[in-house]
């Protein structure tokens, strides 16, 4: 049976890049990224000159330059398909979110969802606690929300600070409001290709590859990461999709296997890792990273000012994974209000014997 992604993903590689293709900039990139460029010294004022004359004989060239892809911009798409479809509800969802400690990023993050998720209506609980709470406190506010038909979607803001049970407080969440996929029972179905709630960044990673029209029927696929958590469901999603996929950690790269992809996708947290002499002229570069450099400047794992004069499409950092994620989460509030409804109909959303149903049923066995 195929996974929902998997059946996105291979029409949408194939569709979703032509209906968008005009939301795509060439370097520089959206105003909205330049004063931070500017800030940041990224120096691709160069890279907006795609025609040049050699300085002995006047003759004008072409100079290969990479395309960004605009993740702010189909983040605002769905952000706003996600508010035309809160306003169809009968009443406006819930999301409830759960803070612990006070890590810089991670507050940043909160305090963004919470912001995208109000403009588009739905309603939000933010619970901050304290680096020190117990994991039987977590877990005592999820089973509240579990209980709270109000309360349609929980989020648990990751990473845990040291000292608490990730696995323990996550799985505390109902896998039917489960937005970020990670309940064990919404990972297994995923693999089984019975689920029904995607991840939101692995979402946003084949919607952006989508973007660039990229057909994924035998190409190839890179992943460079350092957890397999993050890799695996990529992975799985990528085959699902058509590409020849690959996994690598980055300390111990296949430099042969990478220059030879149509995509790489790199996730390790190393600012300025992957460089243009790794990947291919016509390649897709999807750069999950966000590092905060010593300037406070948010850096990705992809040396853009290497990348300035390469031919490749690639997501700059920030304006690429990042806001499509946050938007995809958006999205599935309102995809895990649909498949709370009673009225549902599993035949027409989902596989007979799965999804929901069996999600339901995982849940309550581990209770």
């Amino acid at each position: 049976m195929n996974h929902p992604l998997g059946r996105f993903a291979a029409q949408e590689i194939r569709s979703l890049g032509r209906r968008v293709a005009s939301h795509y900039y060439t370097a520089p990139v959206a105003p909205s990224l330049r004063m931070t460029e500017r800030e940041c010294d990224l120096g691709r004022n160069d890279a907006q000159r795609s025609v040049r004359h050699d300085k002995f004989t006047d003759e004008p060239y072409h100079v290969p330059r990479m395309k960004l892809i605009d993740g702010k911009a189909l983040a605002a798409a769905i952000r706003a398909e996600v508010a035309d479809d809160v306003k169809k509800l009968p009443s406006p969802p819930g999301l409830g979110v759960l803070l612990v400690g006070d890590d810089p990023a991670s507050r940043v993050y909160v305090g963004l969802k919470e912001k995208t998720a109000t403009e588009a209506g739905i309603r939000t609980d933010i619970r901050r606690l304290p680096a020190s709470a117990t994991d039987d406190e977590l877990v005592g506010i999820i089973r509240q929300w579990n209980e709270d038909g109000s309360v349609n979607a929980i989020l648990v803001q990751l990473p845990l600070p040291s000292g608490h049970d990730t696995d323990k407080v996550v799985s505390a969440v109902h896998p039917m409001k489960d937005v970020d996929g990670f309940h064990p029972a919404n990972v297994e179905a995923l693999f089984e290709g019975t689920g029904l709630i995607i991840p939101p960044v692995h979402e946003g990673i084949m919607r952006l590859i989508a973007s660039t029209g990229l057909d994924p029927r035998g190409k190839s696929a890179t992943i460079i990461a350092n957890s397999d958590t993050f890799a695996d469901p990529l992975h799985h999603l990528l085959r699902r999709a058509g590409f020849v996929t690959a996994m690598m950690q980055p300390d111990d790269l296949d430099a042969e296997t990478l220059l030879q992809s149509d995509v790489a996708v790199v996730a390790i947290g190393r600012p300025g890792f992957l460089g243009s002499d790794l990947v291919k002229n016509g390649a897709v570069v999807i750069d999950v990273g966000t590092t905060k450099d010593e300037r406070g400047c948010v850096r990705g794992d992809a040396d853009m000012e290497d990348f300035r004069n390469k031919d490749v499409w690639i997501t700059p950092v920030p304006g690429g994974v990042g806001p499509m994620t946050v938007a995809l989460l958006l999205k599935n509030v309102v995809r895990l209000v649909e498949l709370q409804r009673p009225s549902r109909s599993l035949s027409r959303a989902e596989p007979r014997g799965s999804g929901c149903q069996r999600l339901a049923t995982r849940s309550s066995s581990r209770e």
